[in-house]
């Protein structure tokens, strides 16, 4: 056994999570709001806000695979799996194919949202937002493709970014970039998909503390929405399949912690020995 002190990022070291730091220099950009700081990562690379410097380290990362590589991005914190969002995944119908995974309808319609509907009209203006207003938003939480419809995206919305600046605008968030991208026609290989209905269930709206939208909220358990089967696996809208990622789980802690307890520890990933551990990454980062 190691006699090295136990650390936060264990967990991550006996699942054999590859982590880089970064460590980047962030100033306050002409807007009011912390997103908007532009924040210098890496030599020659334009200073960008953090949300957005992510989609540089996607792009890099995807081009060190082979082109028959898929990809499946998703945000750390709030996303559980329920099952592997690879198996069974028919042949990509596009070279270019990115499947994008929308928020509740109506909940989460652009006009019913402040935030979703703000990143998109102060940046590009009320005329082009208008096309949005009924579309359920998108969320850049969790996307998959193959790596060039991955790379495309990526190198696609950080053109946008160089362009439109909306963080100049106060506006630095990356899902104001997917919505624009995806309504404005410059993903030829996106396929949407209605929360409840593809590999991603973005629950966030359903949430009891979600009453911006003015909807009716609960629990996604028998008591409210009957998204939970027996063993408190979260459900697709039928009512019968369990979902295969889960994304914002945690707007229902604690009704959701005990699922997340039992995914982490069914050994689906058994962790080596702590002696195990190497003191350096399995790799060098992507240049």
């Amino acid at each position: 056994m190691s006699s090295r002190p136990s650390s936060p990022l264990l967990p991550l070291a006996l699942s054999k999570v590859v982590a880089y730091p970064l460590a980047p220099q962030c100033e306050a950009g002409s807007g009011s709001i912390k997103g908007a700081k532009t924040c210098a990562w890496a030599a020659g690379r334009a200073a960008i806000p953090l949300a957005l410097i992510r989609h540089e380290l996607y792009l890099s990362w995807a081009r060190h695979y082979a082109n028959s590589s898929r990809f499946f991005v998703a945000d750390f914190r709030d996303t559980v799996f329920q099952r592997d969002p690879f198996a069974g995944l028919p042949p990509p119908a596009h070279a270019l194919e990115l499947w994008l995974y929308a928020e509740h309808f109506p909940f989460k319609q652009f006009k019913r949202c402040p935030f979703n509907a703000g990143w998109v009209r102060n940046c590009w203006g009320k005329e082009k937002f208008a096309p949005l207003r009924d579309r359920a938003a998108l969320c850049s939480g969790s996307y998959l493709g193959t790596r060039d419809g991955v790379a495309h995206f990526e190198a696609t919305l950080l053109g946008e970014v160089a362009d439109a600046r909306c963080h100049e605008k106060d506006q630095a968030s990356d899902q104001g970039y997917l919505n624009w991208l995806s309504s404005s026609g410059r993903l030829p290989g996106a396929v949407v998909h209605d929360r409840g209905y593809g590999l991603v269930n973005t629950v966030g709206a359903l949430c009891p503390g979600c009453k911006r939208h003015r909807y009716p909220v609960g629990a996604l358990g028998p008591k409210f929405w009957r998204l939970r089967d027996r063993d408190g696996y979260v459900l697709q809208d039928d009512g019968a399949t369990r979902s295969a990622v889960v994304h914002q789980y945690d707007r229902f802690d604690p009704e959701i912690n005990g699922l997340v307890a039992k995914l982490n520890c069914n050994g689906c990933w058994p962790p080596p020995s702590r002696a195990a551990i190497a003191d350096d990454p399995p790799g060098p980062a992507p240049g």
